[in-house]
């Protein structure tokens, strides 16, 4: 059984194979290079290698539009597993332009993002809880769908113990928000991790990739 265009059903070989023919190809996206090279020379190798790549179909975005959600809990049995995962998630409607975005941003790195972050300081260091805890934000260019995020890796009998530790943190965040002292610390810190950053040539070429895209 095969899964094409969403649609669960039995597929040939040939079918699979059109479907690739149709969809897939280089004719809409980037190409980047970063270190020392030949610009004609790789502009020749890139063309040579894939401008016979081409596909029918047109390129068309699918557009991501905020969908407010009712709030539910779920919990899913895996008794083979060690660990136990916690995930919380909840969508945002914002997108990177936004006036409040840099706010947010740099609220998402004081509270979960890295070993200095509140939640790792409290849920891992102070409660010994978790293996690995932290949070997420991302806000797109385009549309106005974001996400932020919260999880968890513990011993499945510390489960319940992180969920109230995250809200509580959350909790106070909202109530008393960070101090100046945190604000400061973290705008120095995220600055150096974006300098670091671009010294990575994966992780360079991905966002110049992407920049070029938008």
């Amino acid at each position: 059984p095969y899964v094409v265009l969403g649609l669960p059903r039995t597929a040939t070989l040939d079918e699979v194979k059109a479907f690739h023919m149709k969809f897939y190809g280089a004719s809409y996206g980037e190409f980047v290079v970063v270190g020392e090279f030949e610009p004609e020379a790789t502009q020749k190798e890139v063309s040579d290698l894939f401008n016979g790549w081409k596909t029918t179909a047109k390129h068309t975005r699918i557009a991501t539009k905020y969908t407010k959600v009712e709030p539910e809990s779920k919990v899913i049995e895996a008794p083979d597993k060690a660990n136990a995962m916690f995930a919380a998630a909840m969508p945002v409607k914002m997108k990177d332009t936004d006036a409040d975005y840099p706010a947010l941003v740099l609220g998402n790195y004081i509270l979960g993002s890295g070993m200095n972050s509140r939640l790792f300081a409290r849920v891992r260091g102070k409660e010994g809880l978790s293996y690995g805890v932290g949070t997420q934000f991302t806000a797109p260019p385009e549309d106005d769908s974001a996400m932020f995020m919260a999880f968890a890796i513990c011993a499945p009998q510390n489960a319940a113990k992180v969920e109230v530790s995250i809200k509580d943190e959350l909790t106070q965040i909202l109530e008393n928000g960070y101090t100046e002292a945190e604000v400061e610390a973290a705008k120095k810190s995220w600055m150096q991790s974006r300098q670091v950053s671009r010294a990575n040539d994966g992780e360079l070429v991905g966002r110049l990739a992407w920049q070029r895209y938008i």
